[in-house]
């Protein structure tokens, strides 16, 4: 309940530490407003202070790109705890291992990946990956770049109706370039400017 009469804000956080089945291990109630970029710090810190003696490379973080931090990340690598996250859009290595990924034109077809059958619906995704690796904070890290063949056609049908907004635009324009007479070449001129 927003005491500020904002419903839109977020009012409390759950930071939440589970195991592939969604077994709980660790977790805490944290103020809306806090980071989710820090409480991922504090929740490894907690994790590293637990585990005490026991080996955490046989654990595998998957998290999502909040964790992709300069102190996060050195203390992952401190840890030795490896991990699977998303790079933030926000990072210019993302769009180059993109870029790398398109021009390379190297892909490993994963093919369907899930696979659920229901009636009128479209055919399931099919997943293709470019591996590559990424420097981030002077540590090199093993980077996939995903493509989705759904996605490709959403983005399709993006651009075609993008264009043809623009085609709409550019005839509602010439008509109206069209429509005034002029009297003379300067009046023209000027209006054509």
């Amino acid at each position: 309940y927003s005491k500020d009469h904002r419903p839109d804000l977020k009012q409390f956080l759950v930071s939440l530490l589970a195991t592939e089945h969604g077994f709980p291990l660790r977790y805490s109630c944290e103020n809306g407003n806090a980071s989710d970029k820090k409480v991922n710090y504090q929740l490894l810190s907690k994790l590293a202070a637990s585990c005490g003696q026991l080996s955490l490379d046989e654990l595998i973080m998957v998290a999502d790109s909040a964790l992709v931090t300069k102190d996060n990340l050195v203390l992952l690598l401190a840890l030795g705890l490896l991990f699977v996250t998303r790079l933030p859009r926000t990072y210019t290595e993302c769009q180059r291992v993109v870029e790398e990924a398109v021009r390379a034109e190297q892909w490993t077809v994963l093919g369907v990946l899930a696979e659920i059958k229901r009636v009128g619906e479209a055919k399931p995704a099919v997943y293709r990956i470019y591996e590559t690796t990424v420097k981030l904070y002077g540590h090199k890290y093993r980077a996939l770049v995903v493509h989705s063949d759904t996605l490709d056609k959403q983005k399709h049908k993006t651009l075609d109706r993008h264009l043809a907004a623009s085609c709409r635009e550019m005839e509602e324009l010439k008509m109206q370039l069209e429509r005034p007479e002029f009297y003379c070449q300067p009046d023209a001129q000027a209006a054509a400017a």
